[in-house]
């Protein structure tokens, strides 16, 4: 069967890390629709038939951090010989990684969405629950 509508024009995973940023500084709740679109470059429609919608553009670009910039915790934690040197290391690495100039502040999943509309109910739900696995890292 031959594939429907124009073909895509843009690189998704640009498009996709885009987005992670755009949602990393600026929230879920505070970035809108037509923020996505215009700092990705692509049409409402493209991010939709690409991506979903907003709320599954925002868990794409959330496990994108998780396996990119925000991976550092489980490999320091990995390699480390003893509790002392994981914190010791987590805390040097997370000095430099959450105050990069070359990105937003801090670490995305933390500040996903401390606080949400109740309309959100569901999602922050599912971000306690990506949380609770990264944290369950410091627990083994």
């Amino acid at each position: 069967m031959a594939a429907r509508g124009r073909p895509r024009t843009f690189e998704k995973d640009a498009a996709l890390e885009t987005a992670m940023m755009t949602f990393w500084q600026r929230g879920f709740e505070e970035t809108g629709v037509d923020d996505l679109v215009r700092a990705m470059g692509i049409s409402t429609s493209s991010l939709y038939s690409t991506f979903g919608d907003k709320e599954a553009l925002f868990l794409s670009a959330l496990d994108l951090y998780q396996s990119t910039r925000g991976h550092y915790i489980e490999a320091v934690l990995e390699g480390a010989g003893s509790a002392r040197e994981a914190f010791q290391s987590l805390f040097e690495i997370a000095a430099f990684e959450l105050t990069r100039r070359d990105q937003p502040k801090g670490c995305m999943l933390a500040l996903a969405m401390p606080t949400c509309s109740p309309d959100l109910e569901q999602l922050r739900s599912k971000l306690n629950r990506k949380r609770a696995l990264s944290l369950g890292g410091f627990v083994k």
